[in-house]
């Protein structure tokens, strides 16, 4: 919340955190100067409104001698039309005050929703500039900064590869390092629909329910995104991919040897990839291979050690089976 009106700060009502009503009195500034202005342009109300009374009766005695020969349809016409002049002024007078009175409503600064007082930047004497909150005009200072966190918006940036996935309505998990081993549902309500040009990345908000104030504004948090899935497509580790001249490759043992196999990759999941072509479940694959293996090259199975899933498969010994998602 800025200041629309100049002025010394004479009084503040309501400190850091502290709860407040839509329409609370929150500060009071004292404005002498608006106030000299306002009383200016009621004085020139005042002037205007006695010139149009004046020049009212004047055209209407001018009016009355029209069909005379006492004076002339032209003089008739000016003294009607500086009437009317004089009516316009009065309304311009009147359009004046209104502004400097509109004005003054801003010397009582009121919360404008039901909230919680966030900030407070401003301290009694301090002079404030009218600059509502507009940079081109001088140095924007906050008076209070006031947030209704009845409901949060959180906000993350998702990679391009998953842009295809994230729509309204899809659902996510929240952690802070505050709650430790508590999780907070989020639901997607909308998208930037563009991506950042330096990251490569789209805005995403998510919503949620705040009733108890749990969880503040502005704090850190990390968010799983629950895509949808597609059944059938596998998943392998990163480090199972061997860049060869041929393309992406995968080492798969069949019959004690090494087979170099040629995929096709679809999400990048971080440490595991999707492949959509090119491999089955029942294949046998080499977790980790070396970037010297050679196809038809002998191997030795052993058995890999167990997973903390509690899973086991005939691997090199150093990586892990493939699932499904």
């Amino acid at each position: 919340m800025y200041a629309q009106v100049s002025g010394y700060v004479t009084a503040w009502y309501k400190d850091y955190g502290a709860p407040v009503r839509k329409g609370e009195l929150l500060a009071t500034i004292s404005t002498p100067d608006l106030d000299q202005q306002l009383e200016q342009a009621r004085a020139q109300l005042e002037v205007a409104e006695r010139k149009y009374a004046v020049a009212k009766v004047t055209a209407e005695r001018w009016q009355s001698l029209r069909n005379t020969a006492a004076v002339s349809q032209e003089t008739v016409d000016e003294k009607v039309a500086d009437a009317k002049a004089e009516e316009a002024t009065v309304q311009a007078a009147k359009y004046n005050v209104a502004r400097y009175e509109a004005k003054e409503a801003f010397k009582q600064v009121v919360a404008p929703f039901d909230g919680i007082v966030t900030a407070r930047d401003t301290n009694v004497g301090d002079y404030v500039e009218a600059t509502g909150g507009n940079a081109e005009r001088g140095v924007t200072r906050e008076l209070f900064t006031v947030a209704d966190i009845d409901k949060l918006r959180i906000y993350v940036s998702v990679p391009q590869d998953y842009a295809e996935y994230v729509k309204p309505g899809l659902t996510a998990t929240m952690t802070l390092p505050q709650f430790p081993g508590q999780t907070f549902h989020v639901e997607l309500v909308t998208t930037a629909q563009s991506f950042n040009m330096t990251s490569r990345t789209v805005l995403v908000e998510l919503t949620r329910d705040n009733p108890e104030h749990k969880v503040w504004p502005g704090a850190y948090a990390e968010v799983q995104l629950e895509l949808p899935t597609q059944p059938g497509v596998l998943i392998i580790p990163e480090q199972s991919l061997l860049f060869r001249a041929n393309g992406l490759q995968v080492a798969l043992v069949k019959d004690g040897m090494v087979h170099l196999q040629n995929v096709k990759l679809g999400l990048n999941l971080g440490q595991k990839v999707q492949v959509i072509e090119g491999l089955t479940p029942s294949d046998r694959l080499i977790a980790n291979p070396s970037e010297g293996l050679l196809d038809d090259q002998p191997v030795q199975v052993v058995d890999a050690p167990l997973q903390n899933s509690g899973l086991s498969d005939k691997l090199d010994g150093s990586g892990e089976p493939m699932s499904e998602e």
